[in-house]
């Protein structure tokens, strides 16, 4: 940073990594645009982490009208916070993604019919994602015996490597089960489009996912807090709940059902550019002063 000297960091979402990031800009007087703030994942510490990173950027753009009131809450400014919808649905509808044919040579598998699995650890609950993970695994092979399964892995969070360890032992075993540690965005969405439904507690699921028309079974409590929308049914980590809820999504009028969705944003990323074009950076000084509701 001190190389680069940049008038503006544009900063994402609300990982440990980030609130490094954002903790050196703070320090050294550079502003920071921050995307994504104000929403809640409970099950997560990264909950904390994103109000953090809130408190210390200055310019703020949120996925909904309800993330926004709540950094203004926080005490930011309301002329630097914008609701400009979620960002990982911009461009979404021009993305040119896979075929399952050429998705099956990348995989070498047969994706006739599968789930994509995606379990991170629930970092406020130690041992929760693990037993996911591992609910999941039994609860496929007895009932799903003849469908195919495509995990991807777990973050860097902890726990996450055990998570990794055992579902790639399981898909070295078992010929139904794929492991793959990361996807990249374009496989993972046209797998996602694929799929009779996604399962897990990837944030993918609640944003990007109900976008493509998908159905998705969110389980535990990483994503507790936020909205989602029609096609997505969120259990807790019970084997007999995350069964019925499979079962409830896999019917074609589920899907056919499904029109609710909380989050827009197709042309977030230019209303960013834009707004950050247009925004006088001198403005915004190091005295940065509390917004009292």
């Amino acid at each position: 940073l001190d190389k680069l000297q940049p008038d503006l960091v544009v900063l994402l979402g609300d990982r440990y990594e980030i609130f490094a990031a954002a903790t050196v800009c703070r320090l050294r007087g550079i502003r920071i645009a921050h995307i994504s703030g104000g929403e809640l994942t409970a099950g997560a510490f990264d909950d904390c982490l994103r109000h953090c990173i809130t408190k210390l950027s200055d310019l703020h753009f949120t996925a909904t009208e309800e993330y926004r009131k709540r950094v203004i809450q926080l005490g930011e400014q309301p002329g630097r916070v914008f609701n400009v919808g979620e960002l990982a649905l911009a461009g979404l509808d021009r993305l040119q993604l896979k075929s399952r044919e050429q998705l099956e040579t990348l995989l070498q598998t047969d994706l006739s019919e599968y789930f994509l699995v995606t379990v991170h650890s629930e970092t406020c609950f130690p041992g929760a994602g693990l037993a996911i993970a591992e609910t999941l695994v039994k609860l496929f092979k007895s009932e799903f015996a003849a469908t195919g399964i495509v995990f991807t892995g777990a973050n860097a969070d902890p726990e996450g490597e055990q998570i990794n360890a055992l579902l790639e032992q399981e898909a070295a075993r078992n010929d139904l089960f794929t492991f793959v540690r990361s996807l990249g965005r374009i496989n993972y969405l046209s797998l996602a489009r694929g799929a009779v439904c996604v399962i897990g507690n990837s944030s993918s699921g609640i944003a990007e996912v109900p976008a493509l028309a998908t159905p998705v079974v969110n389980i535990g409590r990483r994503q507790d807090g936020r909205p989602h929308g029609s096609l997505v049914v969120s259990v807790s980590a019970e084997a007999e709940k995350i069964l019925t809820a499979i079962r409830c999504v896999r019917k074609p009028e589920f899907r056919a059902a499904g029109k609710y969705n909380p989050y827009t944003g197709e042309d977030s990323a230019r209303q960013i550019a834009q707004i950050i074009s247009a925004f006088d950076l001198s403005e915004i000084g190091r005295d940065k002063r509390f917004y009292d509701l």
